[in-house]
């Protein structure tokens, strides 16, 4: 066997295992959950902060980078899809 047939059948046995309503399943719940966090740490940053500077820098930082994730994840629940 080669590692071109293993990676293949370790895909297809996946595929098989996970429906991609599950997928979806888990991403809402992935995206609720980052909902409630965000709101969250924007109450904390803009009300506990004394540098609004600051707060600007943090709040853009962090959406900018969990929004990289959530895209990656979405990317990867539809190609897991197809």
């Amino acid at each position: 066997m080669t590692t071109d047939t293993i990676t293949e059948n370790f895909r297809e046995s996946i595929v098989n295992a996970i429906s991609p309503a599950v997928l979806v399943g888990i991403f809402m719940l992935t995206v609720a959950v980052f909902i409630i966090v965000s709101v969250a740490l924007l109450y904390h940053w803009r009300n506990f902060n004394a540098n609004p500077a600051v707060t600007k820098r943090i709040i853009r930082v962090y959406f900018l980078i969990s929004g990289m994730f959530l895209l990656a994840m979405l990317a990867a629940a539809v190609s897991y899809s197809t």
